[in-house]
């Protein structure tokens, strides 16, 4: 007797629910206003004084999160990641001549070593494309070296600043699944840190600003993101993603 060929199998959508960790790789950019305030500033850079610095590189690290797919196909989620971070430029880059003297320039040397988020994801799923929003908290680790420089092109001040901002994220992306539980990620996310004032330590002064003064100054701080990467889906208490009938 003939005999019936089996049904094909049935393939479910990707399943986006469950925990997930992965890894992204990507670049970015700091925008930094910096206002000089406080009662302690040379004669050639006042209180007032404002210097736009900016910088910028490559960043890698990793992040976990978990999914929840609802029946109508909006996936709600939590995610955090760290990223290790080398955001430099050329000091001549940001050069602060002064309005007073302007054979007197400082030169500052922004950096950013370290980011990291906890967010909130939200978006819809085509079946393995996904696209989605995310919005929480940010933080980053922060460095404003500056050394000062006479018409001679002499050294005659140096400070050091080491700081870590804590602010806002917001951002959004596509993730596709291209294989059972592993999916592709590509993203573009913007952290906003407000204006905060640091203090900036004199390790070499002069008369004027003596070697261990504070200079205060104002650091209204932006960085911009984009990463792709590669997330592996536990797919924990769902279905398998295929399944014969």
């Amino acid at each position: 007797m003939p005999v019936k060929a089996p049904p094909p199998p049935v393939v479910l959508p990707f399943n986006w629910n469950g925990f997930y960790v992965g890894g992204h790789f990507g670049g970015g950019a700091l925008s930094d206003t910096v206002t000089f305030v406080g009662t302690l500033n040379s004669t050639n850079f006042p209180a007032g004084t404002v210097a736009k610095e900016t910088a910028g590189g490559l960043l890698g690290g990793v992040q976990a999160g978990y999914n929840w797919q609802l029946p109508s196909n909006w996936v709600l989620g939590v995610e955090g990641d760290y990223s290790f971070s080398d955001f430099t430029t050329a000091p001549t880059l940001n050069a602060i001549v002064s309005s007073i003297d302007p054979n007197i320039i400082s030169h500052p040397d922004p950096r950013v070593t370290d980011l990291a988020t906890i967010t909130g994801r939200f978006g819809y799923a085509f079946d393995k494309l996904l696209l989605f929003g995310k919005a929480g908290w940010g933080w980053a680790r922060t460095s404003d070296n500056a050394f000062t420089t006479d018409a001679t092109g002499a050294t005659i001040l140096t400070q050091t600043l080491s700081a870590t901002r804590s602010g806002w994220t917001a951002g959004g992306g596509v993730e596709f699944g291209f294989w059972q539980h592993w999916s592709a990620k590509f993203e573009g996310d913007y952290m906003g840190f407000g204006k905060r004032t640091l203090g900036n330590f004199v390790t070499s002064g002069d008369v004027q600003i003596p070697t261990g003064s504070i200079l205060l100054r104002d650091h209204d701080t932006n960085i911009w993101v984009i990463k792709g990467g590669f997330n592996y889906h536990f797919n924990w208490g769902a279905a398998p993603l295929v399944a014969n009938y």
